[in-house]
């Protein structure tokens, strides 16, 4: 259970002893149980899957004047709310606010009972969120000119004054996309520094912060994720330091750990409909521990491109199959692979999912991995 979890397992056993709540009453605080549990990425099994199952119906009833009014800035219908839009809508515009100032606007949110008050605070999380995405933007930019120098490193550490310590984090996890590498990415403060690390496969990012123990100051974590203080002028040395650790492992084929792996593969869309979208969502909630369905598509073409957002950091895909039967696919904030040319053969992996606009369904899919068939075949 997540902290929000054991809170609501409170409640429960008092309930049993004192007078307070009306019997029954204690189901509608699952919306914030399930909130915290899709948020701490805790593993949706057991209680904590019926928790945010359940939790989900009392958004999509909800009666908390606050998360109405954050639903609404946030562009989610309270009928159609999923774990997803926790984690990547809601969760995200809360979090902005202690990453930036204070959680207390968060919590300012969540316990206004006028429509207005609880509007304006939801306004204000979303202006802090939208910052949120500048600065991580802007360091996001300023840790890739530096990794670019840094191609032989098998462990990306990047550093700089002013880098804000609530992003960078954040950061680290798009470094990871991009590179293909585990990343430490260090904020430094005049003569100490903070750093956060982001990893996968077999190499543990908490391993590494303990092989340099003795040129930092603390630092701790687990496997994929960690933290480290240390005095600036030891950042040379703690790169050096891990990239022997990495080299001491004699790992091999770490970036396979990074692929998504498909449930299914297929050989053409005709069983891609919205049916079968509706099959899907009955397994929901889902999150870690219960992924959604990964689909791959074997041999398609490229039919068409489209850059999208402001710096055309998004892409949309037509598919075409052996059939002539189209699909489009969108990726968001899309690694530069994904920009593939018209006539290109792909093999491509992706989620099924329903596009709704000004009354009209589509069923098209978030678009996760491609390939060249080429490259395939190598």
């Amino acid at each position: 259970l997540c902290g929000a979890g054991v809170a609501f397992k409170l409640v429960q056993a008092l309930q049993t002893r004192l007078d307070g709540l009306p019997d029954g009453y204690e189901k509608w605080l699952l919306d914030l149980v399930a909130l915290g549990t899709v948020c701490d990425i805790v593993t949706l099994a057991d209680e904590n899957r019926a928790n945010v199952y359940w939790g989900l119906e009392v958004l999509k009833k909800q009666r908390r004047t606050g998360l109405k009014a954050l639903m609404a800035v946030s562009g989610i219908e309270p009928e159609t709310v999923n774990a997803r839009h926790l984690g990547f809508g809601l969760g995200p515009r809360m979090n902005a606010a202690g990453r930036l100032d204070t959680a207390q606007h968060s919590l300012d949110m969540l316990t206004a009972t006028d429509g207005i008050e609880a509007l304006a605070a939801s306004e204000k999380l979303e202006a802090f969120n939208v910052e949120r995405r500048s600065i991580q933007d802007e360091i996001f930019k300023q840790a890739c000119e530096q990794a670019d120098g840094m191609a032989d490193d098998r462990v990306l550490v990047v550093a700089s004054e002013g880098w804000n310590h609530g992003v960078i984090g954040i950061v680290a996890s798009k470094l990871v996309e991009t590179y293909k590498k585990p990343v430490f990415i260090i904020g430094i403060r005049g003569d100490t520094a903070t750093g956060s690390a982001r990893s996968f496969g077999n190499f543990s990012a908490a391993d590494a912060v303990r092989a340099a123990d003795d040129i930092i100051l603390r630092g701790g974590g687990h496997g994929a994720a960690a933290g480290v203080t240390l005095e600036t002028a030891q950042i040379p040395a703690f790169r050096r330091r891990v990239n022997e650790f990495y080299d001491s492992l004699n790992l091999i084929n770490q970036t396979s750990f990074l692929q998504p792996h498909a449930d299914v593969e297929i050989k053409d869309f005709a069983e891609i409909t919205e049916e079968l979208v509706e099959q899907i969502s009955r397994m929901e909630p889902f999150g870690n521990g219960n992924p959604e369905p990964i689909l791959k598509i074997t041999h398609v073409v490229v039919a068409g491109v489209r850059r999208m957002g402001a710096n055309g950091q998004h892409v949309k895909i037509a598919l075409r199959d052996a059939s002539e039967k189209t699909l489009q696919v969108l990726a968001f904030n899309a690694p530069e692979m994904f920009f593939r040319e018209p006539g290109d053969e792909i093999a491509a992996w992706f989620q099924p999912n329903i596009n709704e606009w000004n009354g009209v369904r589509t069923v098209e899919g978030r678009l996760l991995h491609v390939e060249l068939q080429r490259d395939l075949k190598l």
